[in-house]
């Protein structure tokens, strides 16, 4: 029931990223900003609060809204508030993403530290500990977010419609979304190397601690991406990480523990790489009235495409591990390099305007 309640998030989020979108590009990015936080913080509430297991349900629900709210609007807001003051998006987007994981590093040491711990009442000062951060972060995003944008004429259905004509008229939007849906690893990882370190002897603190350093290697990836994109441009960029990321997952075959944490740093760190690319490919090719929208439909195509392609590499899992391993390698090298190579000229395009 709780890997149920777990993959419940996801599916919830793409259900509403639609909606989520329009409506940030017709009420605009600071209001979404505190939708965002109060979502949150509602979610926490009901699932520190209940009781039965439609309450859990129900305080997910505002947790999938939550990211919904999140997903398209916070990008949006990072990078219009980047072309209004003049400042570098690759560094701005860089920043903010590192500074994200930073979350997700942390949240590895504490599991390891619990872990050796059995005093219940702790888990219980984490949950409301975290609604303590929640309930902050809808009071910050009140008192200090800005309403300073236009007010936006155009009607949601409107905004929609001229979100999917852009999308079905740009083959780039459409191939990253393929790149994303194959290379977003981050959630599914887990599931090949965590058993296969648990069969090899190793403790689960221990594994949540690799997962605290694979996310600080995250992070130190993110902020060197910008240099990355700089010196060699987003063709070689993309081309290359998914390469190493290949020979990094075929490395969990060898059983060898210090090859396969190595593997596990190398996916993670690629993940950031490559996102970084694909995140300002995608804010290149659309104007500032359905940004969020467009936005939220990337985010859904490429999480649909994601789930089914992951589905398929789980049930392979499921009967054979080696099978699995391989087949995500391979997959992976194999869809990248077509992508990159189909929409070469359109990147090439990307290169000579906006890096220099």
């Amino acid at each position: 029931m709780v890997s149920v309640l777990i993959l419940f998030i996801p599916v919830c989020t793409a259900i509403f990223e639609i909606p989520t979108g329009i409506i940030g590009d017709y009420l605009g990015r600071v209001a979404i900003f505190r939708l965002t936080f109060i979502s949150f913080f509602v979610g926490m509430v009901i699932i520190a609060t209940s009781k039965n297991l439609p309450m859990f349900f129900l305080g997910y629900s505002f947790e999938a809204l939550g990211y919904s709210f999140y997903s398209g609007n916070s990008e949006s807001l990072l990078f219009e508030s980047c072309q209004k003051e003049n400042i570098d998006a690759n560094k701005a987007m860089s920043n903010f993403y590192s500074t994200l994981t930073v979350g997700y590093i942390f949240s590895g040491v504490f599991v390891f530290i619990l872990s050796n711990m059995t005093n219940v009442a702790i888990l219980k000062v984490a949950i409301y500990g975290t609604l303590v951060l929640r309930f902050s972060a809808v009071l910050i995003s009140i008192i200090a977010a800005k309403q300073n944008e236009e007010k936006i004429e155009q009607k949601p259905r409107q905004i929609l419609m001229k979100s999917i004509k852009l999308l079905l008229k740009d083959r780039l939007s459409v191939s990253i979304c393929i790149y994303d849906a194959f290379g977003r690893l981050q959630y599914f990882l887990p599931i090949l190397y965590q058993p296969l370190l648990l069969t090899l002897g190793m403790k689960i603190e221990y594994i949540a601690l690799i997962y605290s350093i694979s996310q600080l290697f995250q992070v130190i990836f993110q902020k060197v991406s910008v240099t990355f994109l700089s010196k060699f441009g987003y063709k070689r960029v993309m081309a290359v990480t998914p390469v190493v990321q290949s020979i990094a997952i075929l490395g969990f075959l060898t059983k060898n523990v210090p090859l396969i944490i190595i593997g596990i740093i190398l996916v993670f760190s690629g993940i950031s790489v490559k996102g970084q690319c694909t995140s300002l490919i995608r804010h290149l090719v659309v104007s500032d009235d359905i940004r969020a929208t467009y936005m939220s439909l990337i985010s859904l195509i490429t999480l649909v495409l994601n789930s089914l392609y992951l589905n398929g590499v789980g049930f392979i899992n499921d009967n054979n591990v080696t099978a699995a391993t391989i087949f995500l390698s391979v997959s992976l090298f194999t869809v990248s390099e077509i992508v990159v190579f189909v929409i070469n000229k359109n990147i090439k395009m990307i290169e000579v305007n906006n890096i220099e």
